[in-house]
């Protein structure tokens, strides 16, 4: 048992240690998160820019997908990097639920291809979404020649009005959609613009590089990053799309399966039942356990046999007949010397007092030493003659 103790201590001091460790290591939030996530503190996260805002606001790492059921309702959400697909996910949900109608939200999915469906409802009720993306988003078409600084076009964040670039990538300004307004533009490409969806608004930035932790501080790019984030709103940095998800919890599927109510009456039945079993119906159980062995039992029967069989002087004399047999096991004696060996053991002959005999043949088996059984000549014989015969090993 103790050896099992060790071993499970061993197990959790090492998990411990190993926690600890990649808690404690720099590097591991370096080179273990992804590119342009608020988790990664290398030159090429924004873990700059998180740690900023939440010194000022409330800022929290989005890990499930954007919906009105997560987020506030004015909330910011910047997606830095990466981009979700949302003819993709409309094609999975219609690949799960074939049969399911559609609704209003999958027409408004049609008409905004920036955004998923989920997305689309959350902004219209006065969210706004930051897609800071270095490659296409929906149907925006990039371009790379853009100049080294993009200047502002349309009202837009007061006092910045020039934006350095690290990255000389914009929108063909083609292939914005009707209601979007370009509101920095770098030669002739579009660099940030804005389109209105309902209380709220997307915004679109082809140069995230510029809220990386190397490029944060030059050129008003942390200006920008405190305008796009509103003024007293909830700030969401979109980790999902980097691959930190978090699973539903116990209660929320428990929510969504409905399954409560379900275990509310399991936990009622259960408590009556000990309720139940806690009270008496009628008189109480005796308490006598017997704890008498099996071979207690069988000595117990064989006595109360024999006494119904024979009488007290017959039981004597098979007693002192199974005496003699093992003397003469032991000694090897017969006739007339076994005899005299039991005569010696019992102290004298058998006298006509039953307790007086029962205690001389007590005493005679009493004084005979354990002896071990010589071999029988036979089996010894064979015993060697098969180790003659057997190989030497």
């Amino acid at each position: 048992m103790s050896r099992v103790v060790a071993l499970i201590a061993m197990i959790v001091a090492f998990y411990a240690v190993s926690i600890l460790w990649i808690m404690t290591d720099q590097r591991a939030a370096k080179h273990t998160f992804d590119e342009s996530s608020a988790a990664n503190t290398s030159d090429e996260g924004v873990s700059l820019a998180y740690a900023y805002l939440r010194s000022h606001r409330h800022v929290e790492m989005l890990t499930r997908l954007v919906s009105s059921d997560q987020l506030a309702r004015n909330g910011v959400v910047f997606r830095i990097g990466r981009t979700i697909q949302p003819i993709f996910l409309e094609e999975q949900e219609e690949e799960e639920s074939p049969k399911k109608k559609p609704t209003h939200l999958h027409y408004r999915q049609r008409t905004n291809p920036l955004l998923t469906s989920d997305e689309a409802e959350w902004v219209e009720h006065g969210g706004r979404m930051v897609l800071a993306m270095a490659g296409a988003v929906g149907p925006l078409t990039l371009e790379y020649d853009a100049e080294g600084v993009a200047h502002k076009v349309f009202p837009f964040a007061p006092g910045i009005e020039r934006i350095a670039l690290p990255e000389r990538r914009g929108i063909a300004p083609s292939s914005l959609g009707a209601r979007m307004v370009a509101l920095y533009i770098s030669g002739k490409s579009v660099v940030v613009s804005r389109e209105p969806l309902g209380a709220g608004d997307i915004i679109v930035i082809t140069v995230p590089e510029m809220f990386q932790n190397k490029n944060l501080g030059i050129g008003n790019h942390l200006p920008l990053l405190i305008a796009l984030s509103g003024v007293s709103r909830p700030i969401y940095f979109d980790e999902y799309v980097h691959g930190l998800a978090s699973a539903d919890g116990p209660l929320d599927l428990l929510k969504e399966w409905r399954l409560g109510p379900f275990l509310l009456l399991i936990l009622v039945v259960a408590l009556l039942k000990l309720w139940r079993g806690a009270s008496r119906v009628g008189p109480p159980e005796e308490e006598f356990r017997d704890t008498r062995s099996d071979a207690v039992d069988l000595v117990s029967s064989l006595g109360a046999l024999y006494q119904k069989s024979m009488t007290d002087s017959e039981a004597l004399t098979l007693y002192q007949d199974a005496l003699t047999r093992t003397v003469a096991a032991q000694t090897g004696l017969r006739g007339e010397a076994l005899q005299k060996r039991v005569a010696e053991l019992m102290g004298g002959g058998g006298g006509p007092a039953f307790r007086l005999r029962l205690k001389r043949i007590n005493n005679a088996f009493r004084k005979l030493a354990p002896v071990k059984r010589r071999p029988n000549a036979k089996h010894q014989r064979n015993r060697d003659a098969v180790r003659r015969t057997s190989p030497a090993t």
